[in-house]
């Protein structure tokens, strides 16, 4: 796992560590689930200290993905394609769009949860967010990053942090988890990586609206190339 711990002079940076992480075994059906602790998410080798960092720094600065992720020091970074990806799959979790989940609570629970200890919360939940126009290509990407900035305002509010513009924020998204634990035992905040259609990785194009290979006819990835008839030849035709 990539943790985020502070080094000798008090800087963030990130850390290889090798866990043990322990196995429970159900009685009724005989599953052998992991044990993880809340700052650490399923599927994901970065801890939750690690994303929400980049994660934050990203959805309240105005500093592109690469500058976000070269500004986190550590031999062990994310790239920046891994931080878009995340700041997709966080807003479309949050929002509750189709591919958003990765086998967690919804997160539409944990809102019941929260407004039911916090009326505040449903106000921020109907405020609308800017997005600065630089962030996305599409209206699909610029609402999910519109729920990452509901997120952090609604993690702002339940963990009471001072979330400063620019500032890297390392424990809120934990905090988020570990009340989730707290109020109905369930785990939440477990989001894909990734999306298929994103600003960088762009629709296919259909084939003539501009230059390319033509698109594959055969389900094969990788075809046999088949051998020159008898009596062919490599030259051009004069």
């Amino acid at each position: 796992m990539i943790l985020l711990e502070r080094d000798a002079f008090g800087e963030l940076v990130s850390v290889d560590l090798q866990a043990a992480i322990v196995l429970a075994r159900c009685p009724r059906c005989g599953t052998r689930p992991r044990v993880l602790p809340y700052d650490v998410l399923p599927y994901k080798q970065y801890s939750v200290a690690v994303i929400a960092a980049v994660v934050s720094s990203y959805a309240s600065g105005s500093v592109s993905l690469r500058s976000v992720v070269w500004d986190l020091l550590g031999e062990r970074t994310p790239s920046h394609t891994t931080l878009h990806g995340w700041s997709d799959g966080l807003g479309a979790h949050v929002l509750g769009l189709p591919g958003g989940e990765l086998g967690g609570v919804r997160f539409s629970g944990f809102m019941v949860e929260a407004q039911a200890r916090m009326p505040a919360v449903a106000q921020v939940a109907q405020e609308p967010f800017a997005v600065d126009e630089r962030r996305y290509r599409s209206e699909e990407r610029r609402e999910r990053l519109a729920g990452v900035a509901m997120f952090l305002a609604l993690a702002q509010l339940l963990t009471l942090a001072q979330l400063v513009v620019g500032q890297m924020a390392v424990n809120w998204l934990a905090r988020c988890r570990r009340l989730a634990l707290l109020w109905s035992n369930s785990c939440v905040l477990v989001f894909p990586s990734r999306f298929s259609c994103t600003a960088i990785e762009l629709k296919r194009r259909p084939y003539g609206a501009g230059s390319g290979h033509p698109p594959q006819t055969t389900p094969d990835r990788c075809p046999t190339r088949t051998r020159s008839p008898p009596g062919a030849s490599s030259r051009s035709p004069p």
